[in-house]
């Protein structure tokens, strides 16, 4: 196995958040159709997104972007949020950037040793490739969509470009799993378990 490591340096990243409040439900999975389409060049400026899908809202919790200042990353997202102004959807931005990865890693992820997001779920998940965002985005947000609004579960997904670095020389043209090299999202649907 081939594990790359990376020079630390200056991170950014972001939080951003809006709910259904105010707007009909159609423009809140519209808003994120909306964010989905804009995956690919996320990725390809070289950053990391998780986001949560919910009934109750949506959260990129965080946007990582190493090598990237807070104006980067806002610049990064202004196609999105000018797609929430065009929708009249309110939201709330915070940008930054740390001097290290551990300082952009502590400010989105602690406390520590436990994290932000809880251990006690049920989940089930699959790789999406980048071809069903970019070619049929409409598909797969009525499916998050289904999730959502008909069961206890919500989304958790991250975007990410493992398929081929940009600037990394390729060490092969395998994977340990092959659909890692076409994968786009990595999908997550928990539920958070109730122990009593």
């Amino acid at each position: 196995m081939t594990i790359r490591a990376h020079k630390d340096g200056a991170v950014g990243g972001a939080l951003l958040a809006f709910g259904p409040d105010g707007i009909s439900r159609a423009t809140y999975w519209k808003a994120i159709a909306a964010f989905q389409t804009q995956l690919p060049a996320i990725v390809d400026a070289g950053a990391t997104a998780i986001y949560i899908i919910t009934q109750a809202g949506f959260q990129i919790a965080p946007l990582t972007a190493p090598g990237k200042s807070d104006a980067e990353v806002k610049l990064m997202l202004t196609p999105f949020t000018k797609t929430l102004d065009q929708l009249n959807v309110t939201y709330s931005l915070n940008v930054s950037s740390e001097s290290t990865f551990m300082g952009h890693f502590t400010k989105y992820f602690s406390p520590f040793p436990y994290g932000a997001y809880p251990t006690a779920q049920l989940l089930g998940g699959r790789l999406v490739p980048r071809s069903v965002v970019e070619q049929n985005n409409d598909a797969l947000t009525s499916t998050f969509r289904d999730i959502t609004e008909n069961s206890a579960f919500y989304v958790a997904v991250t975007a990410l470009g493992v398929g081929k670095p940009k600037n990394a020389t390729p060490v092969s043209d395998n994977a340990v799993l092959p659909a890692w090299r076409n994968a786009l999202l990595t999908v997550l649907v928990p539920s958070v378990w109730d122990f009593t």
